[in-house]
């Protein structure tokens, strides 16, 4: 997997799962079930409906700091400070196959992203690099993120950054009030994806097409269960 820059990606959610799609239209899955090696770790791709929704199984989340990696001493990278041009963030970073930088801030837009994003990405502390969130809690169902992506920019939506910034935000950090079934909306640019906390630390993205495009729908929901070391699953439903 390729981004713009030239840079090779460890794992893309959406990509993996556009993959398969392909596989699956070409007639070169052998059947409905698929894995897929990947730098970042192997995704299973599970295929249903004819073809029209694929569930990508994304591996585990970890917030240690030699496997995501981030600089210092080896520990989990909860809450900790990091400075940028004129500002300092509270951030935490995970790897679900690739890294990730999560901020949580009261306020969020496009601006801070394409700002602050590009600083984050290439900061001392991330020596691969990493991919950031800025997220914001709008209130308990509806947290709302931003998207630098490492080696492509400002982006609309991301399976991975969606699944690292629920993984931080519900799981590690206590942002959500999880009432109403444990459930809250995360939503990036484009889409949503509906979070639920079963207890556990593990996140399952679940189909909800409501947003068409020529290749995917946009919009899918997401299970959070709190555990030591979650299993990422992602459900995508392709048009």
């Amino acid at each position: 997997i390729f981004n713009p820059d030239g840079s090779e990606a460890e794992k893309s959610g959406n990509g993996t799962r556009i993959f398969a799609r392909f596989l699956w239209d070409r007639g070169l899955a052998t059947g409905p079930a698929l894995t897929i090696a990947t730098p970042g770790g192997l995704v299973r791709a599970d295929t249903t409906d004819g073809g029209r929704v694929i569930v990508m199984d994304m591996g585990r989340v970890s917030f240690d700091s030699a496997v995501i990696p981030v600089t210092g001493a080896r520990r989990e990278v909860l809450n900790e400070k990091i400075q940028v041009l004129d500002r300092e963030f509270t951030y935490c970073a995970a790897t679900v196959g690739n890294p990730h930088c999560v901020i949580p801030l009261p306020e969020i837009s496009e601006e801070l992203a394409r700002t602050y994003g590009p600083h984050l990405e290439r900061h001392g502390n991330f020596p691969n690099r990493t991919n950031v969130q800025f997220l914001k809690v709008r209130d308990r169902r509806n947290p709302q993120i931003e998207i630098w992506e490492r080696g492509a920019g400002y982006t609309l939506a991301s399976g991975t950054s969606s699944s690292a910034a629920a993984s931080a935000s519900g799981g590690v950090i206590n942002l959500f009030d999880w009432t109403e079934a444990n459930r809250s909306d995360l939503r990036p640019p484009v889409g949503n994806k509906m979070i639920h906390n079963s207890g556990k630390l593990r996140i399952m993205m679940i189909p909800r097409p409501s947003i068409n495009s020529r290749l995917i729908s946009a919009r899918v929901s997401a299970v959070l269960t709190l555990c030591k070391q979650p299993t990422l699953t992602t459900y995508a439903s392709l048009t």
